[in-house]
């Protein structure tokens, strides 16, 4: 999966958990400080997705950050999934921490 195609998959994976819940353009927009044009940029891709919006998108639709960059993994033999299961327990992990310093970080400001 090349760049464009994980970012295209993290907005399609927030837009339909929105729609999943029920939540509006324009309630999401309201809840992270955005005109719902803005918002609906960000969500097709037309402007580009800050870190401070995306930590509160993740917590209304009550993602973990962990969710937006699992990839298609095939694996070849039992070892590679042991291999992967480690790799994805571990940037689990390094995801929620990178989470809590961020929510610090805006909660000070």
């Amino acid at each position: 999966m090349d760049f464009q195609e994980e970012i295209e998959h993290i907005l399609s994976t927030i837009k339909n958990k929105r729609k999943a819940l029920g939540i509006t353009q324009k309630q999401m927009a309201e809840h992270i400080s955005l005109s719902q044009n803005a918002y609906k940029d960000i969500e097709i891709g037309k402007t580009k997705l800050t870190l401070v919006h995306l930590f509160k998108i993740l917590e209304i639709l009550k993602i973990d950050f962990s969710e937006l960059s699992l990839k298609t993994i095939t694996s070849e033999t039992p070892e590679d999934e042991e291999d992967i299961k480690k790799l994805l327990i571990q940037q689990t992990k390094e995801n929620r921490e990178i989470k809590a310093m961020l929510k610090k970080l805006l909660d000070k400001s």
